[in-house]
C-alpha cells in the first residue's frame, strides 16, 4: 500500500484469502494494515465477499452468483469420509464449526495425516452427484469446501465487472507457493507479482494426481504478466510495478 504513494486514492486494495472473516479481523490486529484499508475482503477461498466501507455486510449479489448447484448440507459429512485415505485415523479430519458458513465448510487436518489430492477427491464427490470446489489451505492443514463457481479468481472477475475495471489493470500479489488454488491466480489477463521467500509452506502438493497436468503445463513461467519481487519494502515493490508501467 505504501508503494502506491500519491496514487493510493486511485487504487483499490482487495484481500483474497482462505481465512474466515473472524480470522481476518484477528490477524490484522497484529499488523500495521487496518481492515478499513481494504476496499473488499474475499474470504473462505472465494466463497464470501465483504466491503469494509459498507459495515462488512456480505455481498448478496455475489452470494447468489456462486450458489448454482451448491449441494450444501449434503456434502458436509461426505467430504470427511472421502477425504481420508483408507487406513486413516478417525480424528484425522475434524470440522471447524466456528470457521464454517452457509457457503463454506472448513475441516482441520491433523498434522501428519494423509489426505486425498484435489483431483481424486473431486472425482469421488462427482461420482456421488456432488459438485463443488475444494481448496486445501493453511499449509495443507485445512480443507475448504465451497460452491463450484466460487473461487478467488472468480471473485476478481466479479469485482472487475462490478467496478468497471479491466482485468489487465489488476495486479495480484502471491507467494512462491500457496493454497491449492494457487495456479488459478498465476494465469489470466491480470498481472501477477510473486513475492520471493514470503511463504515457507504451501498446499500445492495436494492439487493433482500423478497422471494429470502440472503447473508448468498450464502457466508459462516466462509470461510477461508475471514478475518476481525479491523484497517487501515499498521501494522494491515500486520497482517491480514499474515493469507493468503502473508506478
Amino acid at each position: 500500500m505504501q508503494a502506491a504513494g500519491s496514487k493510493s486514492g486511485q487504487i483499490g486494495f482487495v484481500l483474497l484469502t482462505g481465512l474466515s472473516l473472524i480470522e481476518i479481523k484477528e490477524a490484522l490486529k497484529s499488523c500495521p494494515v487496518k481492515l478499513e484499508d481494504f476496499d473488499a475482503l474475499v474470504c473462505n477461498s472465494g466463497s464470501e465477499m465483504y466491503y469494509p466501507w459498507r459495515d462488512l455486510i456480505i455481498d448478496e449479489d455475489y452470494k447468489a452468483h456462486i450458489e448454482y448447484r451448491w449441494p450444501g448440507e449434503n456434502v458436509k459429512s461426505t467430504v470427511m469420509r472421502l477425504a481420508k485415505i483408507e487406513d486413516g485415523v478417525e480424528n484425522d479430519f475434524m470440522q471447524l464449526i466456528n470457521q464454517c458458513s452457509s457457503r463454506c465448510y472448513s475441516y482441520s487436518i491433523k498434522l501428519g495425516a494423509k489426505s486425498r489430492n484435489i483431483d481424486d477427491l473431486r472425482q469421488r464427490l462427482r461420482m456421488r452427484g456432488l459438485r463443488c470446489n475444494l481448496v486445501y489451505t493453511h499449509a495443507a492443514s485445512r480443507l475448504n469446501v465451497i460452491p463450484l463457481f466460487a473461487s478467488r479468481d472468480q471473485a476478481l472477475r466479479y469485482l472487475s465487472v462490478r467496478w468497471g475495471i479491466e482485468l489487465s489493470k489488476i495486479i495480484v500479489f502471491v507467494g512462491e507457493r500457496g493454497d491449492t488454488d494457487f495456479e488459478s491466480l498465476l494465469g489470466g489477463l491480470h498481472k501477477t507479482v510473486i513475492l520471493i521467500d514470503s511463504v515457507e509452506y504451501g498446499s500445492e502438493m495436494l492439487v493433482h494426481s500423478e497422471d494429470t497436468y502440472k503447473k508448468n503445463d498450464t502457466t508459462s513461467q516466462d509470461c510477461t504478466n508475471i514478475v518476481r519481487a525479491k523484497g517487501f519494502e515499498a521501494h522494491e515493490i515500486s520497482k517491480v510495478l514499474g515493469n507493468f508501467r503502473i508506478m
